[in-house]
């Protein structure tokens, strides 16, 4: 059928293969927690916490997120300082130039 999207993109039920997150390719199939991993700057408990400010289940699937829900995440990756994320966890602390707290992705 030359109308329906390639299955890659989408399948029925609104489940994503591949999301596209920060210039990265996300794989739909692995929990959200693991996926998120593939994104530079973000491991398992940056992620974990990323996702509790966020008010995400760790256990959904990447490809069953909702476009608000990726807005979401992007926003508490680009800002972890207003969620509530602990400055230890930043990958760049006190940075030697501008002298704050940072997370760079």
């Amino acid at each position: 059928v030359a109308g329906d999207m390639p299955s890659f993109v989408k399948e029925k039920g609104d489940f994503q293969h591949v999301i596209r997150i920060l210039n990265t390719n996300i794989e739909g199939k692995r929990t959200v927690l693991y996926a998120l991993t593939k994104i530079k700057g973000v491991g398992r408990r940056f992620g974990d916490v990323m996702l509790k400010r966020a008010g995400i289940d760790k256990r959904k699937r990447a490809g069953e997120l909702s476009a608000e829900e990726i807005e979401k995440v992007v926003q508490v990756l680009a800002n972890p300082q207003n969620y509530d994320i602990p400055s230890w966890m930043f990958n760049r602390r006190k940075d030697y130039k501008t002298g704050k707290d940072l997370h760079l992705n």
